[in-house]
């Protein structure tokens, strides 16, 4: 028990309307609405508007804040994406680390949903931002990541909606790719990018229309196989002392005429950077 893990999510409860605009601000946030007669109506958002720019921002720094105040004075092992926080503790420790954080939530103010579906006690399995997060094997220092399966299940549906229906839109097109890139993004490869070509030229308005075509319903079909049997990603924890970061990036510039790519990567001991590599290089046309 004293080397077993566990783990859980803390959500945040409607984080953006957990924090005022303020009142010098309020000229930023006017959103115009339409009544049920079809005329324009202003509206003047008090909290943080949901898909502003800044919201993101402003947001993610009392985010922030909150995951460092936790784990600097009360001890929690815990990382935040938004409004999802994801806890791990010993299975020793019980639900002290719930507790801690909730009460910590509640000192400062901020509401955390109490909802049934989302406030889980510790367990080996949980799930957080759509995938499944198994630790049955950590005293062994291993990790699986694998997607939800009513995320794959979601999937697979659409892909079979579309398949029967023979429509194909540039927008279903886009999100049905974000979701599969999302999906392969919690295993190890990148066969569907590579694999479904036809569909990312529709995705990306390359190949216009609305049509599903013979190539198009050949991909979706193994889109859909796929999704379901791609094994999960495996991670090995203290398996060595030294590891290789490594941050890549790419840009467009020059109405997407100049492309450049650049890399910095780093050799780290026991976490300290030992030797240090970049590049950064044109790519031809």
């Amino acid at each position: 028990e004293a080397s077993r893990i566990l783990g859980r999510t803390l959500d945040l409860d409607s984080a953006y309307k957990q924090l005022l605009v303020r009142q010098s601000s309020l000229w930023a946030s006017v959103l115009q609405v339409r009544n049920p007669s079809g005329e324009p109506f202003l509206f003047i958002s008090q909290v943080l508007p949901f898909g502003a720019s800044a919201s993101v921002y402003c947001f993610n720094r009392f985010s922030k804040a909150l995951q460092m105040i936790g784990a600097r004075l009360f001890s929690l092992a815990w990382v935040c994406y938004f409004d999802d926080f994801t806890q791990f503790d010993l299975a020793a420790m019980g639900d002290s680390s719930q507790m801690t954080a909730e009460k910590f939530l509640d000192l400062v103010g901020w509401k955390y949903s109490v909802k049934e579906a989302k406030r889980k006690p510790m367990s080996p399995i949980f799930s957080v931002l759509g995938v499944d997060v198994d630790l049955s094997a950590s005293k062994s220092g291993l990790v699986l990541v694998r997607n939800k399966e009513s995320r794959v299940n979601q999937i697979q549906l659409e892909i079979s909606e579309i398949v029967s229906s023979r429509a194909f839109s540039s927008s279903t097109a886009s999100s049905l790719r974000g979701r599969l890139q999302f999906a392969e993004s919690q295993t190890f490869g990148r066969a569907i990018s590579l694999f479904m070509r036809s569909c990312n030229s529709r995705a990306t308005g390359a190949k216009p229309g609305s049509n599903l075509d013979d190539d198009m319903m050949k991909e979706l079909q193994w889109a859909k196989g796929f999704i379901a049997e791609d094994c999960p990603r495996i991670l090995k924890v203290d398996q060595s002392s030294v590891r290789v970061v490594i941050f890549t990036d790419a840009c467009l510039e020059d109405n997407d005429r100049t492309a450049g790519i650049g890399m910095v990567a780093m050799v780290c001991r026991d976490g300290i950077p030992t030797k240090k590599f970049f590049l950064s290089e044109r790519v031809p046309k």
